[in-house]
C-alpha cells in the first residue's frame, strides 16, 4: 500500500524533525519562563520525599560538616547568584549509599557514604559539590524534566491511544531518548567544577582524583559509566586534567 508506506514515512520524519528542533526550542523556551517558585516547589518535595522513603540524619561529626561546608562556602562565593542561593544538606545515604547531587533551586545533597568513601581528600569532596553546582547554574534537571515530557508528548501524540502496555514503553522510551542531553551535561558540570575549584584557590583538577576513586574502589575501568548516556570515567577524567591544564596556563599567561 503505496499511500501507507508514505504516510508513515511522513509522519517519521515529521517527528523526527520536531524531536530534533522543535523539542529543545521549548524546552528552552519553558526554562526561560518557569518561575523561581517552581524549582523551589520540586526542590521540597523531592527533598521531603527522599527524607522520607531513603535518608536518614547525617552521622557526620559537627567538626566534618564544618569543614566542608566551609570550602563549600568558599566555592559557591564565585558561582552564580552567589553564596546565599546554594544550601548544603548532609544526610545518611542509606541504599543509595555514597552520592551528591542538586536539586532545581540550589539545595545540594551530600552522604555520609561519599564523605566515607573520600577519605581525607576534603578537596575532591568539594570538587564534586562545584560539578553540582554546575548543574543548578545551567538549569540542567529542569532542561532535563522539559525534555522528557516533551519527548514524552510527542511519542503520545503519534501513537494515540495504544494498550497500556505498549503505552507505558512508548513512553519511557521516551525518556530514555530525552537523556541523552545528560552527556553534554554532565561535561558542562565538569568543567564548572574546575572553574570554581581555580577561582577559590584549590587544585583545579581535583575532581579527576574522584574518578580515580571510582576505578579502583567501585571498578569502573570502562569506557561508559553506570549509564551510558554518560561519559565514560576515563573520558571524563582526561577532559578534567586538559581544561584544569588549559586554565592554569591562561592563568599564567594573564598574571591572574
Amino acid at each position: 500500500r503505496p499511500r501507507l508506506i508514505a504516510f508513515a514515512l511522513a509522519v517519521f520524519v515529521l517527528a523526527s524533525i520536531i524531536y530534533r528542533y522543535a523539542v529543545p526550542a521549548l524546552v528552552e523556551v519553558a526554562v526561560l519562563v518557569t518561575p523561581p517558585v517552581v524549582p523551589k516547589m520540586m526542590s521540597a518535595g523531592t527533598l521531603k520525599t527522599l527524607d522520607r522513603v531513603t535518608f536518614g540524619p547525617s552521622k557526620l561529626l559537627e567538626a566534618q560538616q564544618a569543614e566542608i561546608r566551609d570550602d563549600f562556602t568558599r566555592i559557591t562565593a564565585n558561582a552564580e547568584g552567589g553564596a546565599g542561593r546554594y544550601h548544603l544538606n548532609f544526610r545518611d545515604g542509606g541504599l543509595i549509599g555514597p552520592n551528591a547531587f542538586a536539586l532545581p533551586d540550589g539545595n545540594l545533597v551530600l552522604t555520609d557514604q561519599l564523605v566515607e568513601l573520600a577519605g581525607g581528600d576534603k578537596e575532591m569532596i568539594t570538587a564534586v559539590l562545584g560539578h553540582e553546582i554546575g548543574h543548578v547554574e545551567y538549569k540542567h534537571s529542569l532542561r532535563q524534566l522539559y525534555s522528557a515530557a516533551g519527548v514524552a508528548g510527542l511519542v503520545l501524540l503519534i501513537a494515540g491511544d495504544v494498550g497500556s502496555g505498549v503505552h507505558d514503553v512508548l513512553t519511557q522510551g521516551g525518556g530514555l531518548l530525552a537523556l541523552s542531553y545528560s552527556r553534554q551535561a554532565e561535561a558542562q558540570a565538569d568543567r564548572r567544577s574546575v572553574e570554581l575549584m581555580l577561582a577559590a584557590g584549590k587544585d583545579p583538577a581535583a575532581l579527576s582524583r574522584f574518578f580515580d576513586l571510582l576505578e579502583a574502589k567501585l571498578d569502573d575501568h570502562g569506557d561508559t559509566s553506570m549509564l551510558s548516556t554518560h561519559p565514560g570515567t576515563p573520558e571524563r577524567k582526561q577532559a578534567i586534567l586538559d581544561y584544569a591544564r588549559e586554565l592554569k596556563e591562561k592563568q599564567a599567561r594573564t598574571g591572574g
